[in-house]
């Protein structure tokens, strides 16, 4: 058995924290543009509107439609008062993938030698 050397796991431990603090630096953006997007009084007033609007078509057109109960934009409300649940959730789904994505490159890359597909039982017996 090989001795494994451990610069390779510190590279793969210095991209991931490369990429994190990236996801969080995005997500920290998105949050603070969502949040002066929707926090303005013009896009509270659109969504006061589309609520009436909603309600006041009730059974019209044969759809039926719910009255929305936020009195906020929902992205509003997501990014103000969730953002660390939503965080969270993009920093695990991000580890998921980069644990099973860092494995499988690791594994190929740590493979000592060629597998054959196409050699079998039938192919050595042909001249």
């Amino acid at each position: 058995m090989a001795t494994e050397r451990p610069t390779g796991w510190i590279v793969l431990a210095l991209v991931y924290v490369a990429i994190a603090g990236g996801v969080v630096a995005a997500m920290h953006v998105a949050r603070g543009r969502v949040v002066s997007t929707f926090a303005d009084g013009e896009t509270q007033s659109s969504w006061e509107r589309f609520r009436e609007d909603t309600a006041q078509s009730q059974g019209a057109g044969g759809v039926d439609r719910r009255v929305p109960i936020s009195a906020e934009p929902p992205a509003l409300v997501l990014m103000r008062d969730h953002y660390a649940t939503c965080l969270g959730g993009v920093l695990m789904m991000y580890t998921g993938i980069y644990v099973s994505l860092a494995a499988m490159i690791r594994g190929v890359l740590n493979n000592p030698g060629q597998i054959d597909l196409l050699d079998d039982e039938r192919s050595r017996d042909k001249p």
